[in-house]
């Protein structure tokens, strides 16, 4: 079986052409990056959630640029702020509105208090990028999506994968960031 028999099978299923495997690749390499991220930094007692994401994020601060955190930052940025606000795309993140006592605010309004501020934290940023991705990640992995359209994020998966790779090349073989901290 060769290695397209997927996308193959998804052109000949809806007699579609335009599923394009360069197009679907950052979403393909993300269930991949994530896969590993979760099993390198996340154990069976301490699972993945937003509120250990927030933990990881300040305990990995120091190990990170703030070039990388910047870049990346200043992508969703301008992705979800515009004229002095959030937009829509931001509210259909839909981030958790619940109080979390790690940020003193429900994870929206800290997002959304650290893309509006001028001058947020590196480490308010550095949150604010994890929340955004696990958002992608619940999108990605949970509900009905549309398997003709999943290319429609494949610049910001591209964005994600390459902030998780350096993000691993800071921090995977830290045992005080890595699964082997607990």
């Amino acid at each position: 079986m060769k290695d397209d028999f997927a996308i193959k099978w998804l052109k000949t299923r809806f007699k579609n052409e335009k599923i394009n495997e360069k197009d679907i690749r950052p979403v393909l390499h993300f269930s991949l990056l994530w896969n590993f991220f979760e099993s390198m930094y996340f154990t069976a007692d301490n699972q993945l959630s937003a509120r250990n994401l927030v933990l990881l994020s300040r305990l990995s601060l120091s190990y990170l640029t703030p070039e990388v955190i910047n870049k990346n930052f200043e992508y969703f940025k301008s992705r979800y702020f515009a004229e002095a606000s959030t937009n829509g795309l931001f509210e259909s993140l839909n981030l958790s509105t619940t109080r979390s006592n790690e940020l003193g605010s429900s994870f929206k309004i800290f997002c959304e208090n650290t893309i509006i501020n001028e001058h947020s934290e590196l480490e308010d940023k550095l949150i604010v990028l994890f929340l955004i991705i696990h958002r992608y990640r619940n999108n990605l992995f949970h509900g009905r999506k549309q398997t003709l359209t999943l290319n429609i994020y494949k610049k910001q998966f591209k964005i994600i994968n390459e902030f998780l790779i350096d993000y691993f090349n800071a921090t995977v073989d830290n045992d005080c960031l890595n699964k082997n901290r607990f």
